[in-house]
């Protein structure tokens, strides 16, 4: 088998997770998606970012964001 994408986990990887699972925030909320979001807004040059939880999510957002904006609806 040939692998498609080996994972490089380390100790701060592993810091992470032990975290999440302490504090209960193994899910879609909690302080790392929060820091996340604000470093690729400032990364972006916008005032937010917003996480999802797929790629279909994202432009189904993008989506209703353009229709939103669309001075036509």
């Amino acid at each position: 088998m040939i692998p498609v994408c080996v994972p490089l986990l380390d100790e701060k990887e592993l810091e992470y997770v032990v975290d999440c699972i302490k504090t209960n925030w193994i899910s879609s909320k909690g302080k790392y998606v929060e820091e996340f979001e604000a470093k690729f807004a400032d990364c972006c040059g916008c005032k937010y970012g917003v996480t999802t939880t797929s790629g279909t999510t994202a432009r189904s957002y993008r989506s209703f964001a353009d229709y939103s904006a669309s001075p036509h609806r």
